[in-house]
């Protein structure tokens, strides 16, 4: 068994990955069993005669470290120690729940909407001839019997906006256009004001915000960037029935097909 777990590992980055299944998460990198491998990619040559049951632990960049991580920490107590994270290692990583603590320790296992470290990116090339099965969309991550687990929908009272779960509204005043200025294109949309406690980049104005793109990460896309004022359009957002926001026509009439009725549109 070992010889044919031998012929799978691949040196990707730095440190040693294999072959990840659909789980994202492939087989650990305990199983090369001691024995010791190098790599002249970015993180320099790794060696290590260490047998770690739950694989080597990484630093800052992502690259290995001869030293063995402790068991996972699965436990979570209530929704807040969850979070939807993915294994950045895997070419097939889909997301699902994680306790935020094992997030915190493992630098390769990377919250939605972070950037994983250099040392932790699969090799593309590898990547490419890997058929991936369909991820599930998710939008939540909870504590589920002392485990944090994951789901595709909402709670009842909430509704969902960019994959996110946020208060449905109740009236036209929990909506507003914005844009997220930390995305080099874009324009304002439909927002509800909920959103933006849980993410700092989508705001009123390019004033509300220390958010924007890298220098340079813009050049030569070609695509408009958010414009600096949403608050200037002559549109507004309104609070549709269902409790989603969307956008109105001047002056904050409600969309066609509907009316409205004290500060919600309503199907006519």
């Amino acid at each position: 068994m070992r010889a044919i777990v031998s012929m799978m590992v691949l040196l990707v980055g730095c440190g040693t990955s294999v072959v990840p299944g659909t789980d994202g998460g492939g087989l650990d990198a305990a199983a090369r069993d001691g024995a010791t491998g190098s790599d002249a990619g970015p993180c320099g040559p790794f060696e290590c005669t260490l047998d770690c049951e739950h694989g080597f632990t990484r630093d800052a960049r992502g690259c290995e470290q001869c030293a063995c991580n402790p068991p996972p920490v699965e436990a979570c107590v209530d929704d807040t120690e969850c979070v939807i994270a993915r294994v950045a290692t895997g070419c097939c990583s889909c997301e699902r729940g994680y306790p935020r603590s094992r997030v915190d320790a493992e630098p390769c296992l990377v919250e939605r909407g972070e950037a994983p470290p250099s040392g932790c990116l699969p090799d593309p090339e590898v990547c490419a001839a890997v058929d991936c099965a369909a991820c599930e969309p998710l939008v939540r991550a909870f504590c589920d019997v002392d485990t944090c687990s994951q789901a595709s929908d909402c709670l009842a009272g909430d509704v969902e906006f960019r994959q996110r779960c946020v208060p449905a509204c109740a009236s036209h005043a929990d909506c507003t256009l914005a844009a997220d200025y930390g995305s080099c294109c874009g324009g304002c949309s439909a927002t509800p004001r909920a959103y933006f406690d849980l993410d700092p980049c989508f705001r009123e104005r390019a004033s509300d915000t220390s958010c924007a793109p890298a220098p340079g990460a813009c050049d030569g896309l070609g695509c408009a960037s958010p414009a600096s004022d949403c608050t200037t359009f002559g549109g507004a957002a309104v609070c549709m029935a269902d409790g989603s926001c969307r956008e109105g026509g001047a002056g904050g009439a409600c969309p066609a097909g509907s009316h409205d009725e004290a500060s919600v549109c309503v199907p006519d």
